[in-house]
């Protein structure tokens, strides 16, 4: 009978351990939920296409929920009010009148989770969006001796945007984090008439600043089965219970 050697017999059980030992880091590592909400101000970069820019700045609001299959990584699904600012026309024979405009758009992103520290991290986001702008405009028709005075509210079909950001946070203790952050968003709207009220707003670049919260829970034992989902601080390498 052929006998196998102690060295042989040595790697083939270090191999086995090793093997094992992935497989079930594999499975503790945690599939983070994050829940979260932020509030900012965001401004326009760029000229309307048709009005003069008298107020590039306006609200950002938005709430959002990523899930972390891996610490390295989170896939996300945003809602965002973003305000455009308000344009004036040229004062003319035509008439005076002013548009504000806004824009309700969803986001799908990924973002990249470079955890430094067990209590802070950072991460930066790209993501493909769709956006439907809306405006309300006002002021008077024909500036002669008995002009008219109008309002009018108009919206557009979805279109196309893109968006890239950068955040950080840190613990604020069970599960929840404190969060900044600052963003771009390109958007490819209309510049048509809309509702024959006004011209849409034409592509339109977004430069904003937000502050939020967010909560964030291991749920893994969920998705496995079994077991209570639990709130966790993500570290750099995973995430670990946080004491309730």
């Amino acid at each position: 009978m052929h006998r196998q050697s102690p060295l042989r017999i040595g790697l083939v059980l270090g191999a086995t351990l090793c093997f094992a030992s992935a497989a079930s880091a594999q499975e503790e590592q945690p599939i983070t939920l994050e829940l979260g909400g932020r509030l900012g101000v965001a401004a326009r970069a760029d000229q309307p296409p048709d009005f003069t820019l008298v107020d590039p700045a306006g609200l950002d609001l938005e709430v959002a929920a990523y899930i972390a299959p891996r610490p390295a990584f989170s896939l996300g699904l945003a809602f965002q009010h973003l305000g455009l600012g308000r344009e004036r026309s040229a004062a003319s024979s035509f008439g005076l009148f002013e548009v504000s405009r806004d824009v309700q758009a969803l986001w799908a992103a990924l973002r990249l989770n470079l955890d430094f520290a067990d209590r802070a991290g950072l991460g930066l986001e790209l993501g493909p969006g769709l956006a439907w702008q809306g405006l309300d405009a006002s002021g008077f028709l024909g500036l002669t001796d008995r002009p008219t005075r109008f309002t009018c509210s108009a919206g557009g079909s979805a279109n196309l945007g893109l968006r890239v950001g950068a955040s950080g946070w840190v613990s604020a203790g069970a599960g929840f984090a404190l969060t900044a952050g600052v963003g771009a968003e390109a958007l490819q709207l209309s510049s048509d008439v809309l509702d024959g009220c006004a011209s849409g707003a034409g592509s339109t670049l977004m430069l904003g600043i937000r502050l939020g919260i967010a909560y964030r829970v291991d749920v893994r034992p969920a998705v496995h089965g079994g077991g209570a989902t639990t709130p966790t601080r993500v570290t750099s390498s995973g995430s670990s219970a946080l004491p309730r």
